[in-house]
């Protein structure tokens, strides 16, 4: 596993745009935090502040109609809350091909306009977590039942099953607004990186797994091969990229602010919150059930799709806050995640639960 300390410019471009059309500002999640009960925000405030003037600036010199900000690069709804456009129309077409990213985004446009339609049902598929493995060739007719059993609402589905039918709509618009975004980023390298300056300090003392098991739950294979990236419009976001070909590596990008925003949450919020947070979600029978099932086996989301009867995206949205919660623990392989039991995290927390809810006995 190796840190190598470059943007991936169309990821970060697709997050700027996402982030930018959800209203997801630097502002916005200092509101966020005061309105959780944070009270001592200033250090954060000071690692935030140039990511906020970065983002002001980009604003103000990449001018994209409202309209057109929120067709291409907004949230279709019914899908859990991200704050970056992951499940956005551009995000959907251009989010699998960001692992083979070089700068040439005209040549990845090209490649998706000419793309088979099998191949291209298997690129938004990977994108909707529906297909199960990397590179997978869809029927168009297997595809349109996979996206009409995802618990979202009519509109989504429909706007999906249009881009599937007629991508060069968004291809176009969504490009000549990513090629921007790209440029301006491009002329801001430097800030970039002195932005994350810390971020890469942080790793190279702490050591990438070390910290990569902490931010985001992740256990690595020791037959895969890692990179792992800074993200910088995905400040609060970790995520993983397969490239296509399933060529056995990952891709893993990480939120340049998620260590400290995950550190000053848990300093604030004590051990009290912890246990009633897990109690809380553990009251949803589904995610009681997913995690008793999980005790004594791993699996990926399509047998929990099964097992359980629920949409992938549904097990998706359950599976994420107990990951959150770090009761579970996730493994990438291949375009598979497996997830497990954190038998040393619920371990803890039962520790920590008896301590606050059993009485001390007498001596």
């Amino acid at each position: 596993m190796e840190y190598i300390p470059w943007f991936n410019l169309l990821l970060e471009a697709l997050a700027y745009l996402g982030r930018r059309a959800a209203g997801n500002t630097a502002q916005r999640l200092m509101e966020q935090l005061q309105s959780n009960g944070v009270q001592d925000l200033d250090r954060f405030g000071q690692q935030l502040g140039p990511i906020a003037a970065l983002m002001d600036r980009m604003d103000r010199q990449l001018q994209i109609p409202e309209e057109a900000l929120q067709a291409l690069f907004g949230n279709l709804s019914g899908f859990p809350y991200n704050t970056i456009g992951s499940s956005c129309p551009a995000f959907l077409l251009f989010y699998p091909m960001t692992a083979g990213f070089t700068g040439d985004l005209e040549g990845v446009t090209e490649e998706l306009r000419k793309m088979p339609p099998e191949r291209l049902a298997g690129v938004l598929a990977t994108s909707l977590d529906v297909a199960d493995e990397a590179g997978l060739e869809l029927s168009g007719d297997e595809f349109s039942a996979r996206v009409l059993a995802l618990s979202i609402p009519a509109e989504s589905k429909v706007a999906i099953l249009d881009l599937y039918h007629r991508p060069e709509p968004v291809l176009e618009q969504a490009s000549f607004y990513l090629t921007r975004a790209i440029r301006l980023l491009q002329r801001e390298k430097k800030a970039m990186e002195a932005i994350c300056a810390g971020f890469t300090s942080t790793l190279q003392r702490e050591g990438v797994e070390r910290f990569l098991t902490h931010t985001s739950s992740l256990n690595c294979k020791p037959e895969l091969q890692y990179s792992v990236h800074p993200f910088l419009f995905g400040m609060d976001t970790n995520l993983s990229v397969t490239p296509l070909e399933g060529d056995g590596s990952v891709q893993v990008y990480c939120g340049v602010l998620r260590g400290p925003l995950q550190a000053m949450l848990a300093s604030s919020r004590g051990p009290e919150y912890e246990v009633y947070h897990a109690i809380k979600l553990l009251g949803d029978r589904t995610r009681f059930d997913i995690l008793c099932y999980l005790r004594d086996r791993r699996a990926y989301g399509q047998e929990l799709s099964a097992r359980f009867g629920l949409s992938r995206n549904t097990i998706h949205h359950h599976m994420s806050k107990l990951l959150a919660a770090r009761l579970v623990t996730c493994t990438v392989d291949g375009n598979r995640v497996y997830y497990t039991v954190d038998g040393d995290s619920v371990s803890a927390l039962l520790e920590r639960q008896r301590a606050l809810l059993v009485p001390v006995p007498p001596k």
